[in-house]
């Protein structure tokens, strides 16, 4: 690491008052290496180890219980295939309690068992059981006793990813839930960053119906799948430098799906740059450069010299607005239901359709539009973070805001759900995120009529980055 990552890293640590996470997932690995191994295949490959040395008599019964079926199935089957690497034979065991696995595993001829329960809590997949012989001494008395061995103790936890995230997608949540306990989300890492994000966006590339991510550095911007895997990567760092950059990592970015487009600008560069999205050869290509800053889909705007904010004239399109009295850090729209509209430029310089949006503002102020309501409703807001986004949560096309902290230096940072009402909003659910402090936000989609996702940009304090995930669960 260079001095000056070296500082950085020193400042970044001090600034949030945390240390680097243990255990965390790896830093993106570079083309043509081999890709890091899920959370729940790290998990799997971990248990199996703690089982190897407990020297167990084969074959070995394996049961495992989660909030979700689908998660202990997915471990039961890389454990299986861990356990077989190690020349161990093992049984997958369906019971209806872990007592009950113990006999089962035994009828099915089982020498020893391995009972697992699975949980993810707080952005951390965790794994707790035990292994125990099956063997049973019944010339021992009334009482039946046990071999001896094996008998170990098995606990192991990495940090989740989107993959563990999906398939607990019916466990219970980090976070408390609201009082009508009509809403719960689950938070894990989707993928981590060389360097803290300086603007992050989603949208859809491929055409296949879920949003990439495309993630911007001081170095680069990289574009990642839905699940986390890198398709393409570009170096920004022989652009112009800007003569009056940010003191920290600061941008925007935008993704146009039809023609595949992104426009992204530094705010550590002089000028931007369009660039097409060839999925084929897993490649970003300049098309032009750009010397506006790409705040949305036809939503235009410049930076404020030296500081990490928009100014408060925005163009959409061609037509220039004052959409805010005074620089403003953060801004997101929402279209809502679909409309004849083809451009929400178009909806928003008009002030009709079903149009939102949320503007925030250093100082932790903020204004949300509704447009879409015969009043017009408008909520003057206060306390939120830098990480601010209009999300589906529901799927129903009547977004949510959501934010985090407005502290610059919190203890911990928090992830809150709030609602639009009469007056004004409400708080329908509120969770800490797994680390780090988020400072952007954006929403993601998975297919079309499902909830949308909430994509955070996280700094963490040693200088590192990454993409977290919340996706809304069964309560």
């Amino acid at each position: 690491m260079s001095p000056a990552r070296s500082l950085t890293a020193a400042l970044l640590a001090a600034v949030l008052g945390q240390s680097a996470p243990t255990g965390g997932p790896s830093t993106i690995a570079p083309p043509g290496s081999p890709e890091v191994a899920s959370a729940l295949g790290q998990l799997a490959a971990r248990l199996a180890r703690q089982v190897a040395e407990a020297s167990p008599e084969g074959p070995i019964g394996l049961y495992a219980r989660a909030d979700s079926a689908e998660l202990a199935r997915g471990f039961i089957t890389l454990l299986v295939a861990e356990l077989s690497k190690a020349k161990l034979g093992a049984i997958a065991v369906s019971a209806a309690s872990p007592d009950a696995a113990e006999g089962v595993a035994r009828d099915r001829g089982a020498r020893s068992l391995a009972r697992v329960s699975l949980s993810l809590d707080r952005g951390q997949l965790e794994a707790r059981g035990d292994l125990l012989s099956t063997w049973v001494n019944f010339w021992s008395g009334k009482s039946p006793t046990r071999a001896p061995r094996p008998a170990a103790i098995l606990q192991a936890s990495v940090s989740a990813d989107a993959q563990a995230l999906a398939l607990a997608s019916s466990s219970i949540g980090v976070g408390s839930q609201s009082a009508g306990g009509d809403l719960n989300l689950l938070g894990a890492t989707l993928v981590a960053l060389p360097l803290p994000p300086a603007a992050i966006a989603a949208g859809d590339l491929d055409g296949d119906g879920k949003d990439e991510i495309a993630a911007l550095t001081n170095d680069e911007l990289i574009v990642f799948s839905a699940e986390g895997r890198v398709l393409a990567r570009r170096d920004h760092r022989s652009l112009p430098p800007s003569p009056t950059p940010c003191r920290e990592p600061f941008g925007a970015v935008a993704i146009y799906g039809n023609p595949r487009r992104i426009a992204y600008f530094s705010a550590n560069r002089a000028r931007g740059e369009v660039l097409a999205f060839d999925l084929a050869r897993s490649s970003l290509r300049p098309i032009e450069p750009l010397d506006r800053v790409p705040l949305s889909r036809g939503v235009w705007g410049t930076f404020t010299p030296g500081q990490n904010t928009f100014d408060s004239e925005i163009y959409f399109d061609q037509k220039r607005d004052r959409y805010a009295d005074h620089p403003f850090s953060a801004l997101s729209f929402s279209d809502g239901p679909q409309s004849s509209r083809d451009s929400r430029s178009d909806a928003a310089a008009d002030g009709g359709g079903s149009l939102q949006s949320v503007i925030v503002f250093p100082n932790g102020s903020g204004l949300w539009k509704n447009a879409a309501s015969r009043q017009n409703d408008s909520w003057r807001l206060s306390g939120l973070g830098a990480a601010t986004a209009l999300v589906d949560i529901d799927g129903n096309r009547l977004p949510d805001l959501v934010t985090t902290t407005a502290l610059y230096n919190p203890e911990r940072d928090e992830l809150r759900v709030l609602q639009g009402g009469p007056i004004e909003p409400a708080t329908r659910w509120r969770g800490p995120i797994p680390r780090g402090r988020a400072l952007q936000m954006v929403a993601a989609s998975n297919g079309m009529g499902n909830p949308q996702h909430v994509v955070l940009g996280v700094w963490l304090p040693d200088g590192s980055g990454e993409l977290q995930v919340f996706r809304k669960v069964s309560p």
